[in-house]
């Protein structure tokens, strides 16, 4: 029994994490403080099959992976960098993507995004654009 219940459990991480990561996400190519707390991010959808995006802002500018203790002044791990909510479902690639995030506090504040396949593999991450946001 346990020998078959460590097969099933093989069997499905192997399946989990199969496959290649998807495109990177597009450069943001437009980023629009519009005032009250809102940013507008605009970028191209990748190509392949992404299935979701995952949109994050931060003070500090957002790297892949932060050299602690050197950057931890001015850097903002992408793990750790504020969850944005209401991401498009994204379109066919080459289309023109948006969104508007809001309630992000005042001040310098910079952004990227990336993508996840149907499996979560997840791509690369964007260029990061700032603006400031009032």
């Amino acid at each position: 029994m346990r020998a078959l219940l460590m097969l099933l459990c093989a069997t499905l991480l192997a399946t989990s994490f199969a496959g290649e990561a998807p495109a990177p996400s597009s450069k943001l190519s437009e980023l629009e403080a519009l005032g009250g707390g809102e940013v507008r991010l605009t970028w191209t959808a990748p190509r392949g099959a992404p299935a979701r995006y995952q949109v994050k802002w931060a003070e500090k500018l957002i790297v892949e992976l932060l050299k602690w203790p050197d950057e931890k002044d001015t850097r903002a791990n992408w793990w750790a960098a504020n969850n944005v909510e209401g991401e498009p479902k994204p379109g066919a690639a080459g289309a023109k993507e948006s969104m508007t995030v809001e309630g992000v506090t005042p001040g310098k504040k910079s952004f990227a995004i990336r993508s996840f396949d149907s499996v979560s593999n997840r791509s690369a991450m964007s260029n990061v654009v700032a603006a400031e946001v009032k």
